[in-house]
């Protein structure tokens, strides 16, 4: 893949002025040329504010990878360059698809390569629009002819597109080499983009938005075929939270600190992909000083569940994170546990390479909320697909052998399939939170002790909007995992070997 942005600078303004665009989806490379009329095959684009939203966010996402510096993204309401971008990107107009052509179902590729939060701005807030990795890294910056790699040149075009005139008449220099690209800040990003998701997209603030959530999924019957009832999910004693409580003020800090700063730890397992619940612990552990033990030394939910039959009784555990399905196994019957509260959701994708479907390849062998995707997926679907279970090592032969399938994976899995074989992210795939759900499932120890319940309930909730709101405290947390050697050992060992030179 390949995109290659020509611009034209004279004084103080400036314009994009051609395109060139390669990606493995199309056969040829696309050319285009900014006005009405363009050279025989070649599309053209007009000047717009929307191109212009684009341009930005593409140099800019070139310059901050260049600096080693956090991922840019275009953040606005109503009339700003990022609800332009945003419009454009929902309505499709012809010069996306001139630019970047389209997949074989005909959705155009920027889908694939930009990520939004808060799309069409449906809910309160802004769109915050960014490019994905993979395009930022195949970007190529030329001003009046010349490849642009030196940084102050890029700040400068920067500034220029945000209608912001630099003093200084820009003069433009002889290309440097680009420097090598790095695979660590590649993974820090997807974890900020995972960790962003999830404290934002989790309905748990709320009573009448959890309740909506859970009639939600007792309507479908996978959830009732496998005996799922919403006390299964979230505990009545969280349902049954204070207005202030549910915002993480339902004590003082000085009773919670009591509360949880026990002579003999809380002991909590998670699995290692919950990257948004492990920056809430940390938060609670480093800031606050609670007396909390968190072991995230398993891939999946069902490994903490068979970990748990295995070692139960050698080894008391205080409260585990499950995924839907799994916490449904784990509390159902006379189990010692029992659900407490929604966490952060871990979020799903779903990768094909385009054309009819004759088969659904899924991670696990059991009931996931990939299975709940799936029963929306059919009605649009020619036939009811074959649906195969497999490990991930058989998953990515699969994938590279077939082309007529698809898969629905949740994170990290699905950055590991992303790009390997042709096969990419599908864009116009829907998250459903609900069926992302992860519960926190508490032992007699927290479920006996309604103030030490109470207690740690507050205290997440604290711990989630403060990291929120706090975007230097959610840094600081991510990159403190990232700097925890026994995470990095754990998460490196889910993917194949190129997530390893990430890490």
């Amino acid at each position: 893949m390949r995109l290659c942005l020509l611009f034209k600078v004279q004084g103080s303004s400036c314009y994009l002025d051609r395109t060139s665009f390669s990606h493995p989806l199309l056969e040829n490379s696309l050319k285009a040329q900014r006005g009405n009329t363009a050279r025989r095959g070649m599309g053209t684009f007009a000047w717009s504010r929307a191109v212009q939203a684009l341009s930005l966010l593409c140099v800019q996402s070139v310059l901050a990878d260049r600096e080693g510096t956090p991922h840019t993204e275009l953040i606005g309401d109503a009339g700003t360059l990022a609800a332009s971008l945003d419009s454009a990107i929902s309505k499709q107009p012809s010069w996306v698809y001139q630019i970047f052509g389209s997949d074989p179902e005909g959705t155009s590729l920027i889908r694939r390569l930009i990520s939004r939060v808060n799309p069409e701005r449906k809910r309160p807030g802004p769109v915050e629009i960014s490019l994905k990795t993979e395009l930022t890294r195949a970007t190529e910056i030329v001003i009046n002819g010349t490849v642009c790699n030196d940084l102050e040149e890029l700040k400068l075009l920067a500034a220029l597109l945000l209608d912001e005139s630099p003093a200084e008449v820009l003069t433009f220099s002889p290309a440097l080499s680009p420097p090598p690209l790095h695979a660590h800040q590649w993974l820090l990003e997807e974890i900020r983009r995972e960790v962003h998701i999830g404290l934002n997209d989790t309905a748990t603030f709320s009573a009448a938005g959890t309740k909506h959530l859970l009639s939600q999924l007792s309507n479908y019957k996978p959830f009732q075929t496998m005996g799922g009832q919403a006390s299964h999910l979230v505990g009545e004693p969280d349902l049954q939270l204070s207005d202030s409580a549910r915002l993480g003020l339902g004590g003082q800090d000085t009773w919670i600190s009591k509360q949880l700063s026990t002579p003999t730890p809380i002991r909590l397992l998670c699995g290692v992909g919950a990257v948004t619940s492990l920056c809430i612990f940390r938060y609670l552990t480093t800031v606050k000083g609670y007396n909390l033990e968190i072991s995230h030394n398993f891939s999946s939910s069902q490994d903490i569940v068979h970990t748990l039959r295995v070692h139960g009784e050698d080894e008391p555990v205080d409260g585990v994170l499950m995924a839907l399905c799994c916490s449904v196994r784990l509390c159902q019957g006379r189990s010692s546990f029992s659900p407490l509260a929604m966490m952060p959701v871990t979020t799903h994708a779903r990768l094909s390479r385009g054309g009819d479907v004759e088969r659904y390849l899924f991670l696990t062998d059991v009931v996931t909320g990939s299975h709940f995707h799936l029963e929306d997926d059919l009605p649009s679907l020619k036939h009811r697909p074959q649906v195969e279970p497999l490990a991930f090592a058989g998953l990515v032969d699969e994938l590279a052998n077939r082309g007529d399938a698809r898969t629905i994976l949740f994170w990290p899995y699905y950055l590991f399939a992303e790009n390997r074989n042709d096969w990419v992210i599908d864009p116009t795939f829907r998250r459903v939170p609900a069926y992302e759900l992860v519960t926190l499932c508490v032992g007699k120890r927290i479920s006996r002790e309604p103030k030490l319940s109470l207690a740690l309930n507050v205290a997440i909730r604290d711990a989630w909007l403060t990291l929120r709101t706090n975007t230097d405290m959610r840094e600081r947390m991510i990159q403190g995992l990232l700097g925890d050697e026994h995470f990095v050992s754990t998460f490196s060992r889910l993917g194949p070997h190129p997530m390893r030179q990430a890490i």
